[in-house]
Formats: structure tokens, C-alpha cells, sequence
């Protein structure tokens, strides 16, 4: 793999999963891994380094991505991540290089692959950050400019990414592919990418 700048990316797992029915997500299984061990992968193989941010259930992921511990792999922990996305955001920004860009993405998008990241790299330039599309909604991950950092660390913890999004340079990828918006907040949207669902993990 040739990257044209190193890069790294946040990974925000420390959500309650609340319409999950008391299920840990982002351990139910898809094809033989759990749903956090993908979407780590398809990341660990486009950047060169990235940041893990946990919250609720977080020894559970911390074990789940036991075997893709390495120099390239930190996993962070949000003692706040009752206050919601933007402080895991927050917590994950201050761990990156101050001088990189770097992505965002969430870790209950099972279906990302290393290429959706390459393919966002070389469309940032000297834009404030680049995300897709699929129709009128907005995935993941999003690529955001170095300039960035100091501005999203220095917002309210009750802030929005998209709301600071709005307000930036950013380029629209429009995209067909449902990967980038495929995101598991339910139990519906897992049964649709597995099937019906299995005793184990009901």
C-alpha cells in the first residue's frame, strides 16, 4: 500500500447503543468478527495510524480488538461519553498529530473497506474536509483537513460535527455504494446485512 501523506483516524465506539435493546453492537458478529473489528481493519489498512475511542462497554471492545493491538492501533477511553458524540470526537482529536489530516468515521459501519478511505485521500487538497453522500444523506468516514483540529477542540463539548461541517469548506462525494451509509443503530439494520438474527445474540 503507497499513501500520498500520512494520515490517521478516529474511530468513535463509545456510544449507549440505546436502540439496541441493551446489546453491546459493536460485538455481534458479521462474517465470523465482530462489527468494531471491520470497520478497525478496513482503517488500520489506509492510514498509518488510528485512535480508538471508548466509552460505554469499553473492556469489552478493548478485548474485542485485542488482536489488532500494535503501534499503529491507540484505543482511548471517554470518561464523559455520557455527554454524547461530540466529546468522543473531542477525546479523539486531542490524541491525533497536530499535523496530519485525519479522518472520522463510526465503528458500526461493518461494510467500509480500506479503499473507501484511499478513495476520499487525494480529493481533500486544500479543502476543509471532504465526506460522501449517498443521495441526500451524509456517511462516513469524513476527511478532515490538519487546520481543523484546534477549532473542533476548542468548541463546546455539546457541539455538532455536522453543524461545524456546514459551516467549513467541504466537498460532497456522491456515491451509489450503501456502505458508506450503512450503520447499525438497531436491531432491523443488522438483521438486514446478516440475515436473520442467531440465538447467540439475542
Amino acid at each position: 500500500m503507497v499513501l500520498l501523506r500520512y494520515m490517521e483516524c478516529i474511530i468513535l465506539a463509545a456510544g449507549l447503543a440505546n436502540r439496541m435493546s441493551n446489546q453491546v453492537k459493536l460485538l455481534l458478529p458479521y462474517e465470523g468478527k465482530p462489527l468494531i473489528v471491520h470497520a478497525v481493519r478496513a482503517a488500520l489498512d489506509a492510514v498509518d495510524r488510528v485512535v480508538v475511542v471508548t466509552g460505554f462497554h469499553a473492556e469489552a471492545v478493548v478485548e474485542a480488538l485485542r488482536t489488532l493491538l500494535s503501534q499503529h492501533l491507540s484505543i482511548v477511553y471517554n470518561e464523559q461519553f455520557h455527554l454524547g458524540q461530540f466529546a468522543s470526537t473531542q477525546v479523539g482529536v486531542r490524541e491525533i498529530s497536530p499535523d496530519t489530516d485525519f479522518f472520522i468515521s463510526m465503528a458500526d459501519l461493518p461494510l467500509i473497506r480500506s479503499d473507501h478511505y484511499r478513495l476520499l485521500i487525494p480529493m481533500l487538497e486544500t479543502h476543509d474536509a471532504i465526506r460522501p453522500y449517498v443521495g441526500l444523506t451524509p456517511g462516513h468516514p469524513v476527511l478532515h483537513h490538519r487546520r481543523l483540529r484546534e477549532e473542533i477542540l476548542r468548541l463546546p463539548s455539546s457541539s455538532s460535527m455536522n453543524t461545524f461541517l456546514n459551516q467549513k469548506d467541504v466537498i460532497r462525494y456522491d456515491a451509489d455504494d450503501p456502505a458508506w451509509i450503512t450503520d447499525i443503530d438497531t436491531k432491523e439494520d443488522y438483521l438486514h446485512i446478516i440475515g436473520p438474527i442467531s440465538p447467540s445474540v439475542t
